[in-house]
């Protein structure tokens, strides 16, 4: 995965010194197919499902499963793991925390950080941000909205499957970019006529 992603911001910068008469849509797709990319790189990690239903073995719901056991070490439930402890800087339940897990709905769409911090501008705590607002429609917090619980990636849907988790990996570490406002600029290169003529070689 990791040489997979280099050869794929390798070809991502080629094709921008070499195709610049490409439009700026081009670009913008292949910079989000990047971001695609980036959700599923082993820099993430998966952490359950975001989720009411009590059945599913992934559902963080299911107090049996992996995801929704206080026992298990990838748990947001556990308070002495990683993603649950009230003092790690990447638990759900540490309310300064900011490096916290993600979340996705079944189409792949971030949908925020799944963090008790109410000053986090994307946690889904923040009751002012556009993931944690009652009347944001990107809001799970939204019961007309991305939060309905009569969607089947609800995370209050007892029958749905809920929103992926996806927290940092430690052992991986790529950026972030997500960061990335934007594609870098590269300088424009000058435009040639015609391609200079090397001189011949004289044969001996």
């Amino acid at each position: 995965m990791k040489r997979l992603l280099t050869v794929t911001l390798s070809l991502f910068f080629c094709g921008m010194v070499f195709g610049q008469g490409k439009s700026d849509e081009y670009y913008q797709k292949a910079f989000k197919n990047l971001l695609e990319l980036d959700k599923k790189a082993p820099g993430s990690k998966f952490l359950g499902n975001f989720s009411a239903n009590p059945y599913p073995p992934n559902s963080t719901g299911n107090q049996y499963g992996p995801y929704g056991n206080p026992y298990s070490a990838n748990s947001i439930k556990n308070e002495f793991g990683t993603y649950g402890s009230p003092f790690s800087s990447k638990s759900a339940t540490n309310p300064y925390a900011t490096d916290t897990p993600k979340l996705y709905d079944s189409q792949g769409k971030y949908r925020g950080k799944l963090s008790s911090n109410p000053y986090d501008a994307d946690s889904i705590s923040n009751p002012y941000g556009k993931y944690g607002s009652p009347f944001s429609s990107e809001s799970i917090m939204n019961q007309f909205g991305a939060g309905s619980p009569y969607k089947s990636d609800s995370p209050w849907n007892p029958y749905g499957t809920g929103l992926e988790i996806r927290g940092k990996n430690d052992s991986f570490n790529i950026p972030d970019l997500r960061k990335l406002s934007e594609w870098p600029k590269l300088p424009t290169l000058p435009k040639l006529d015609q391609i200079p003529q090397l001189p011949e070689v004289p044969e001996e």
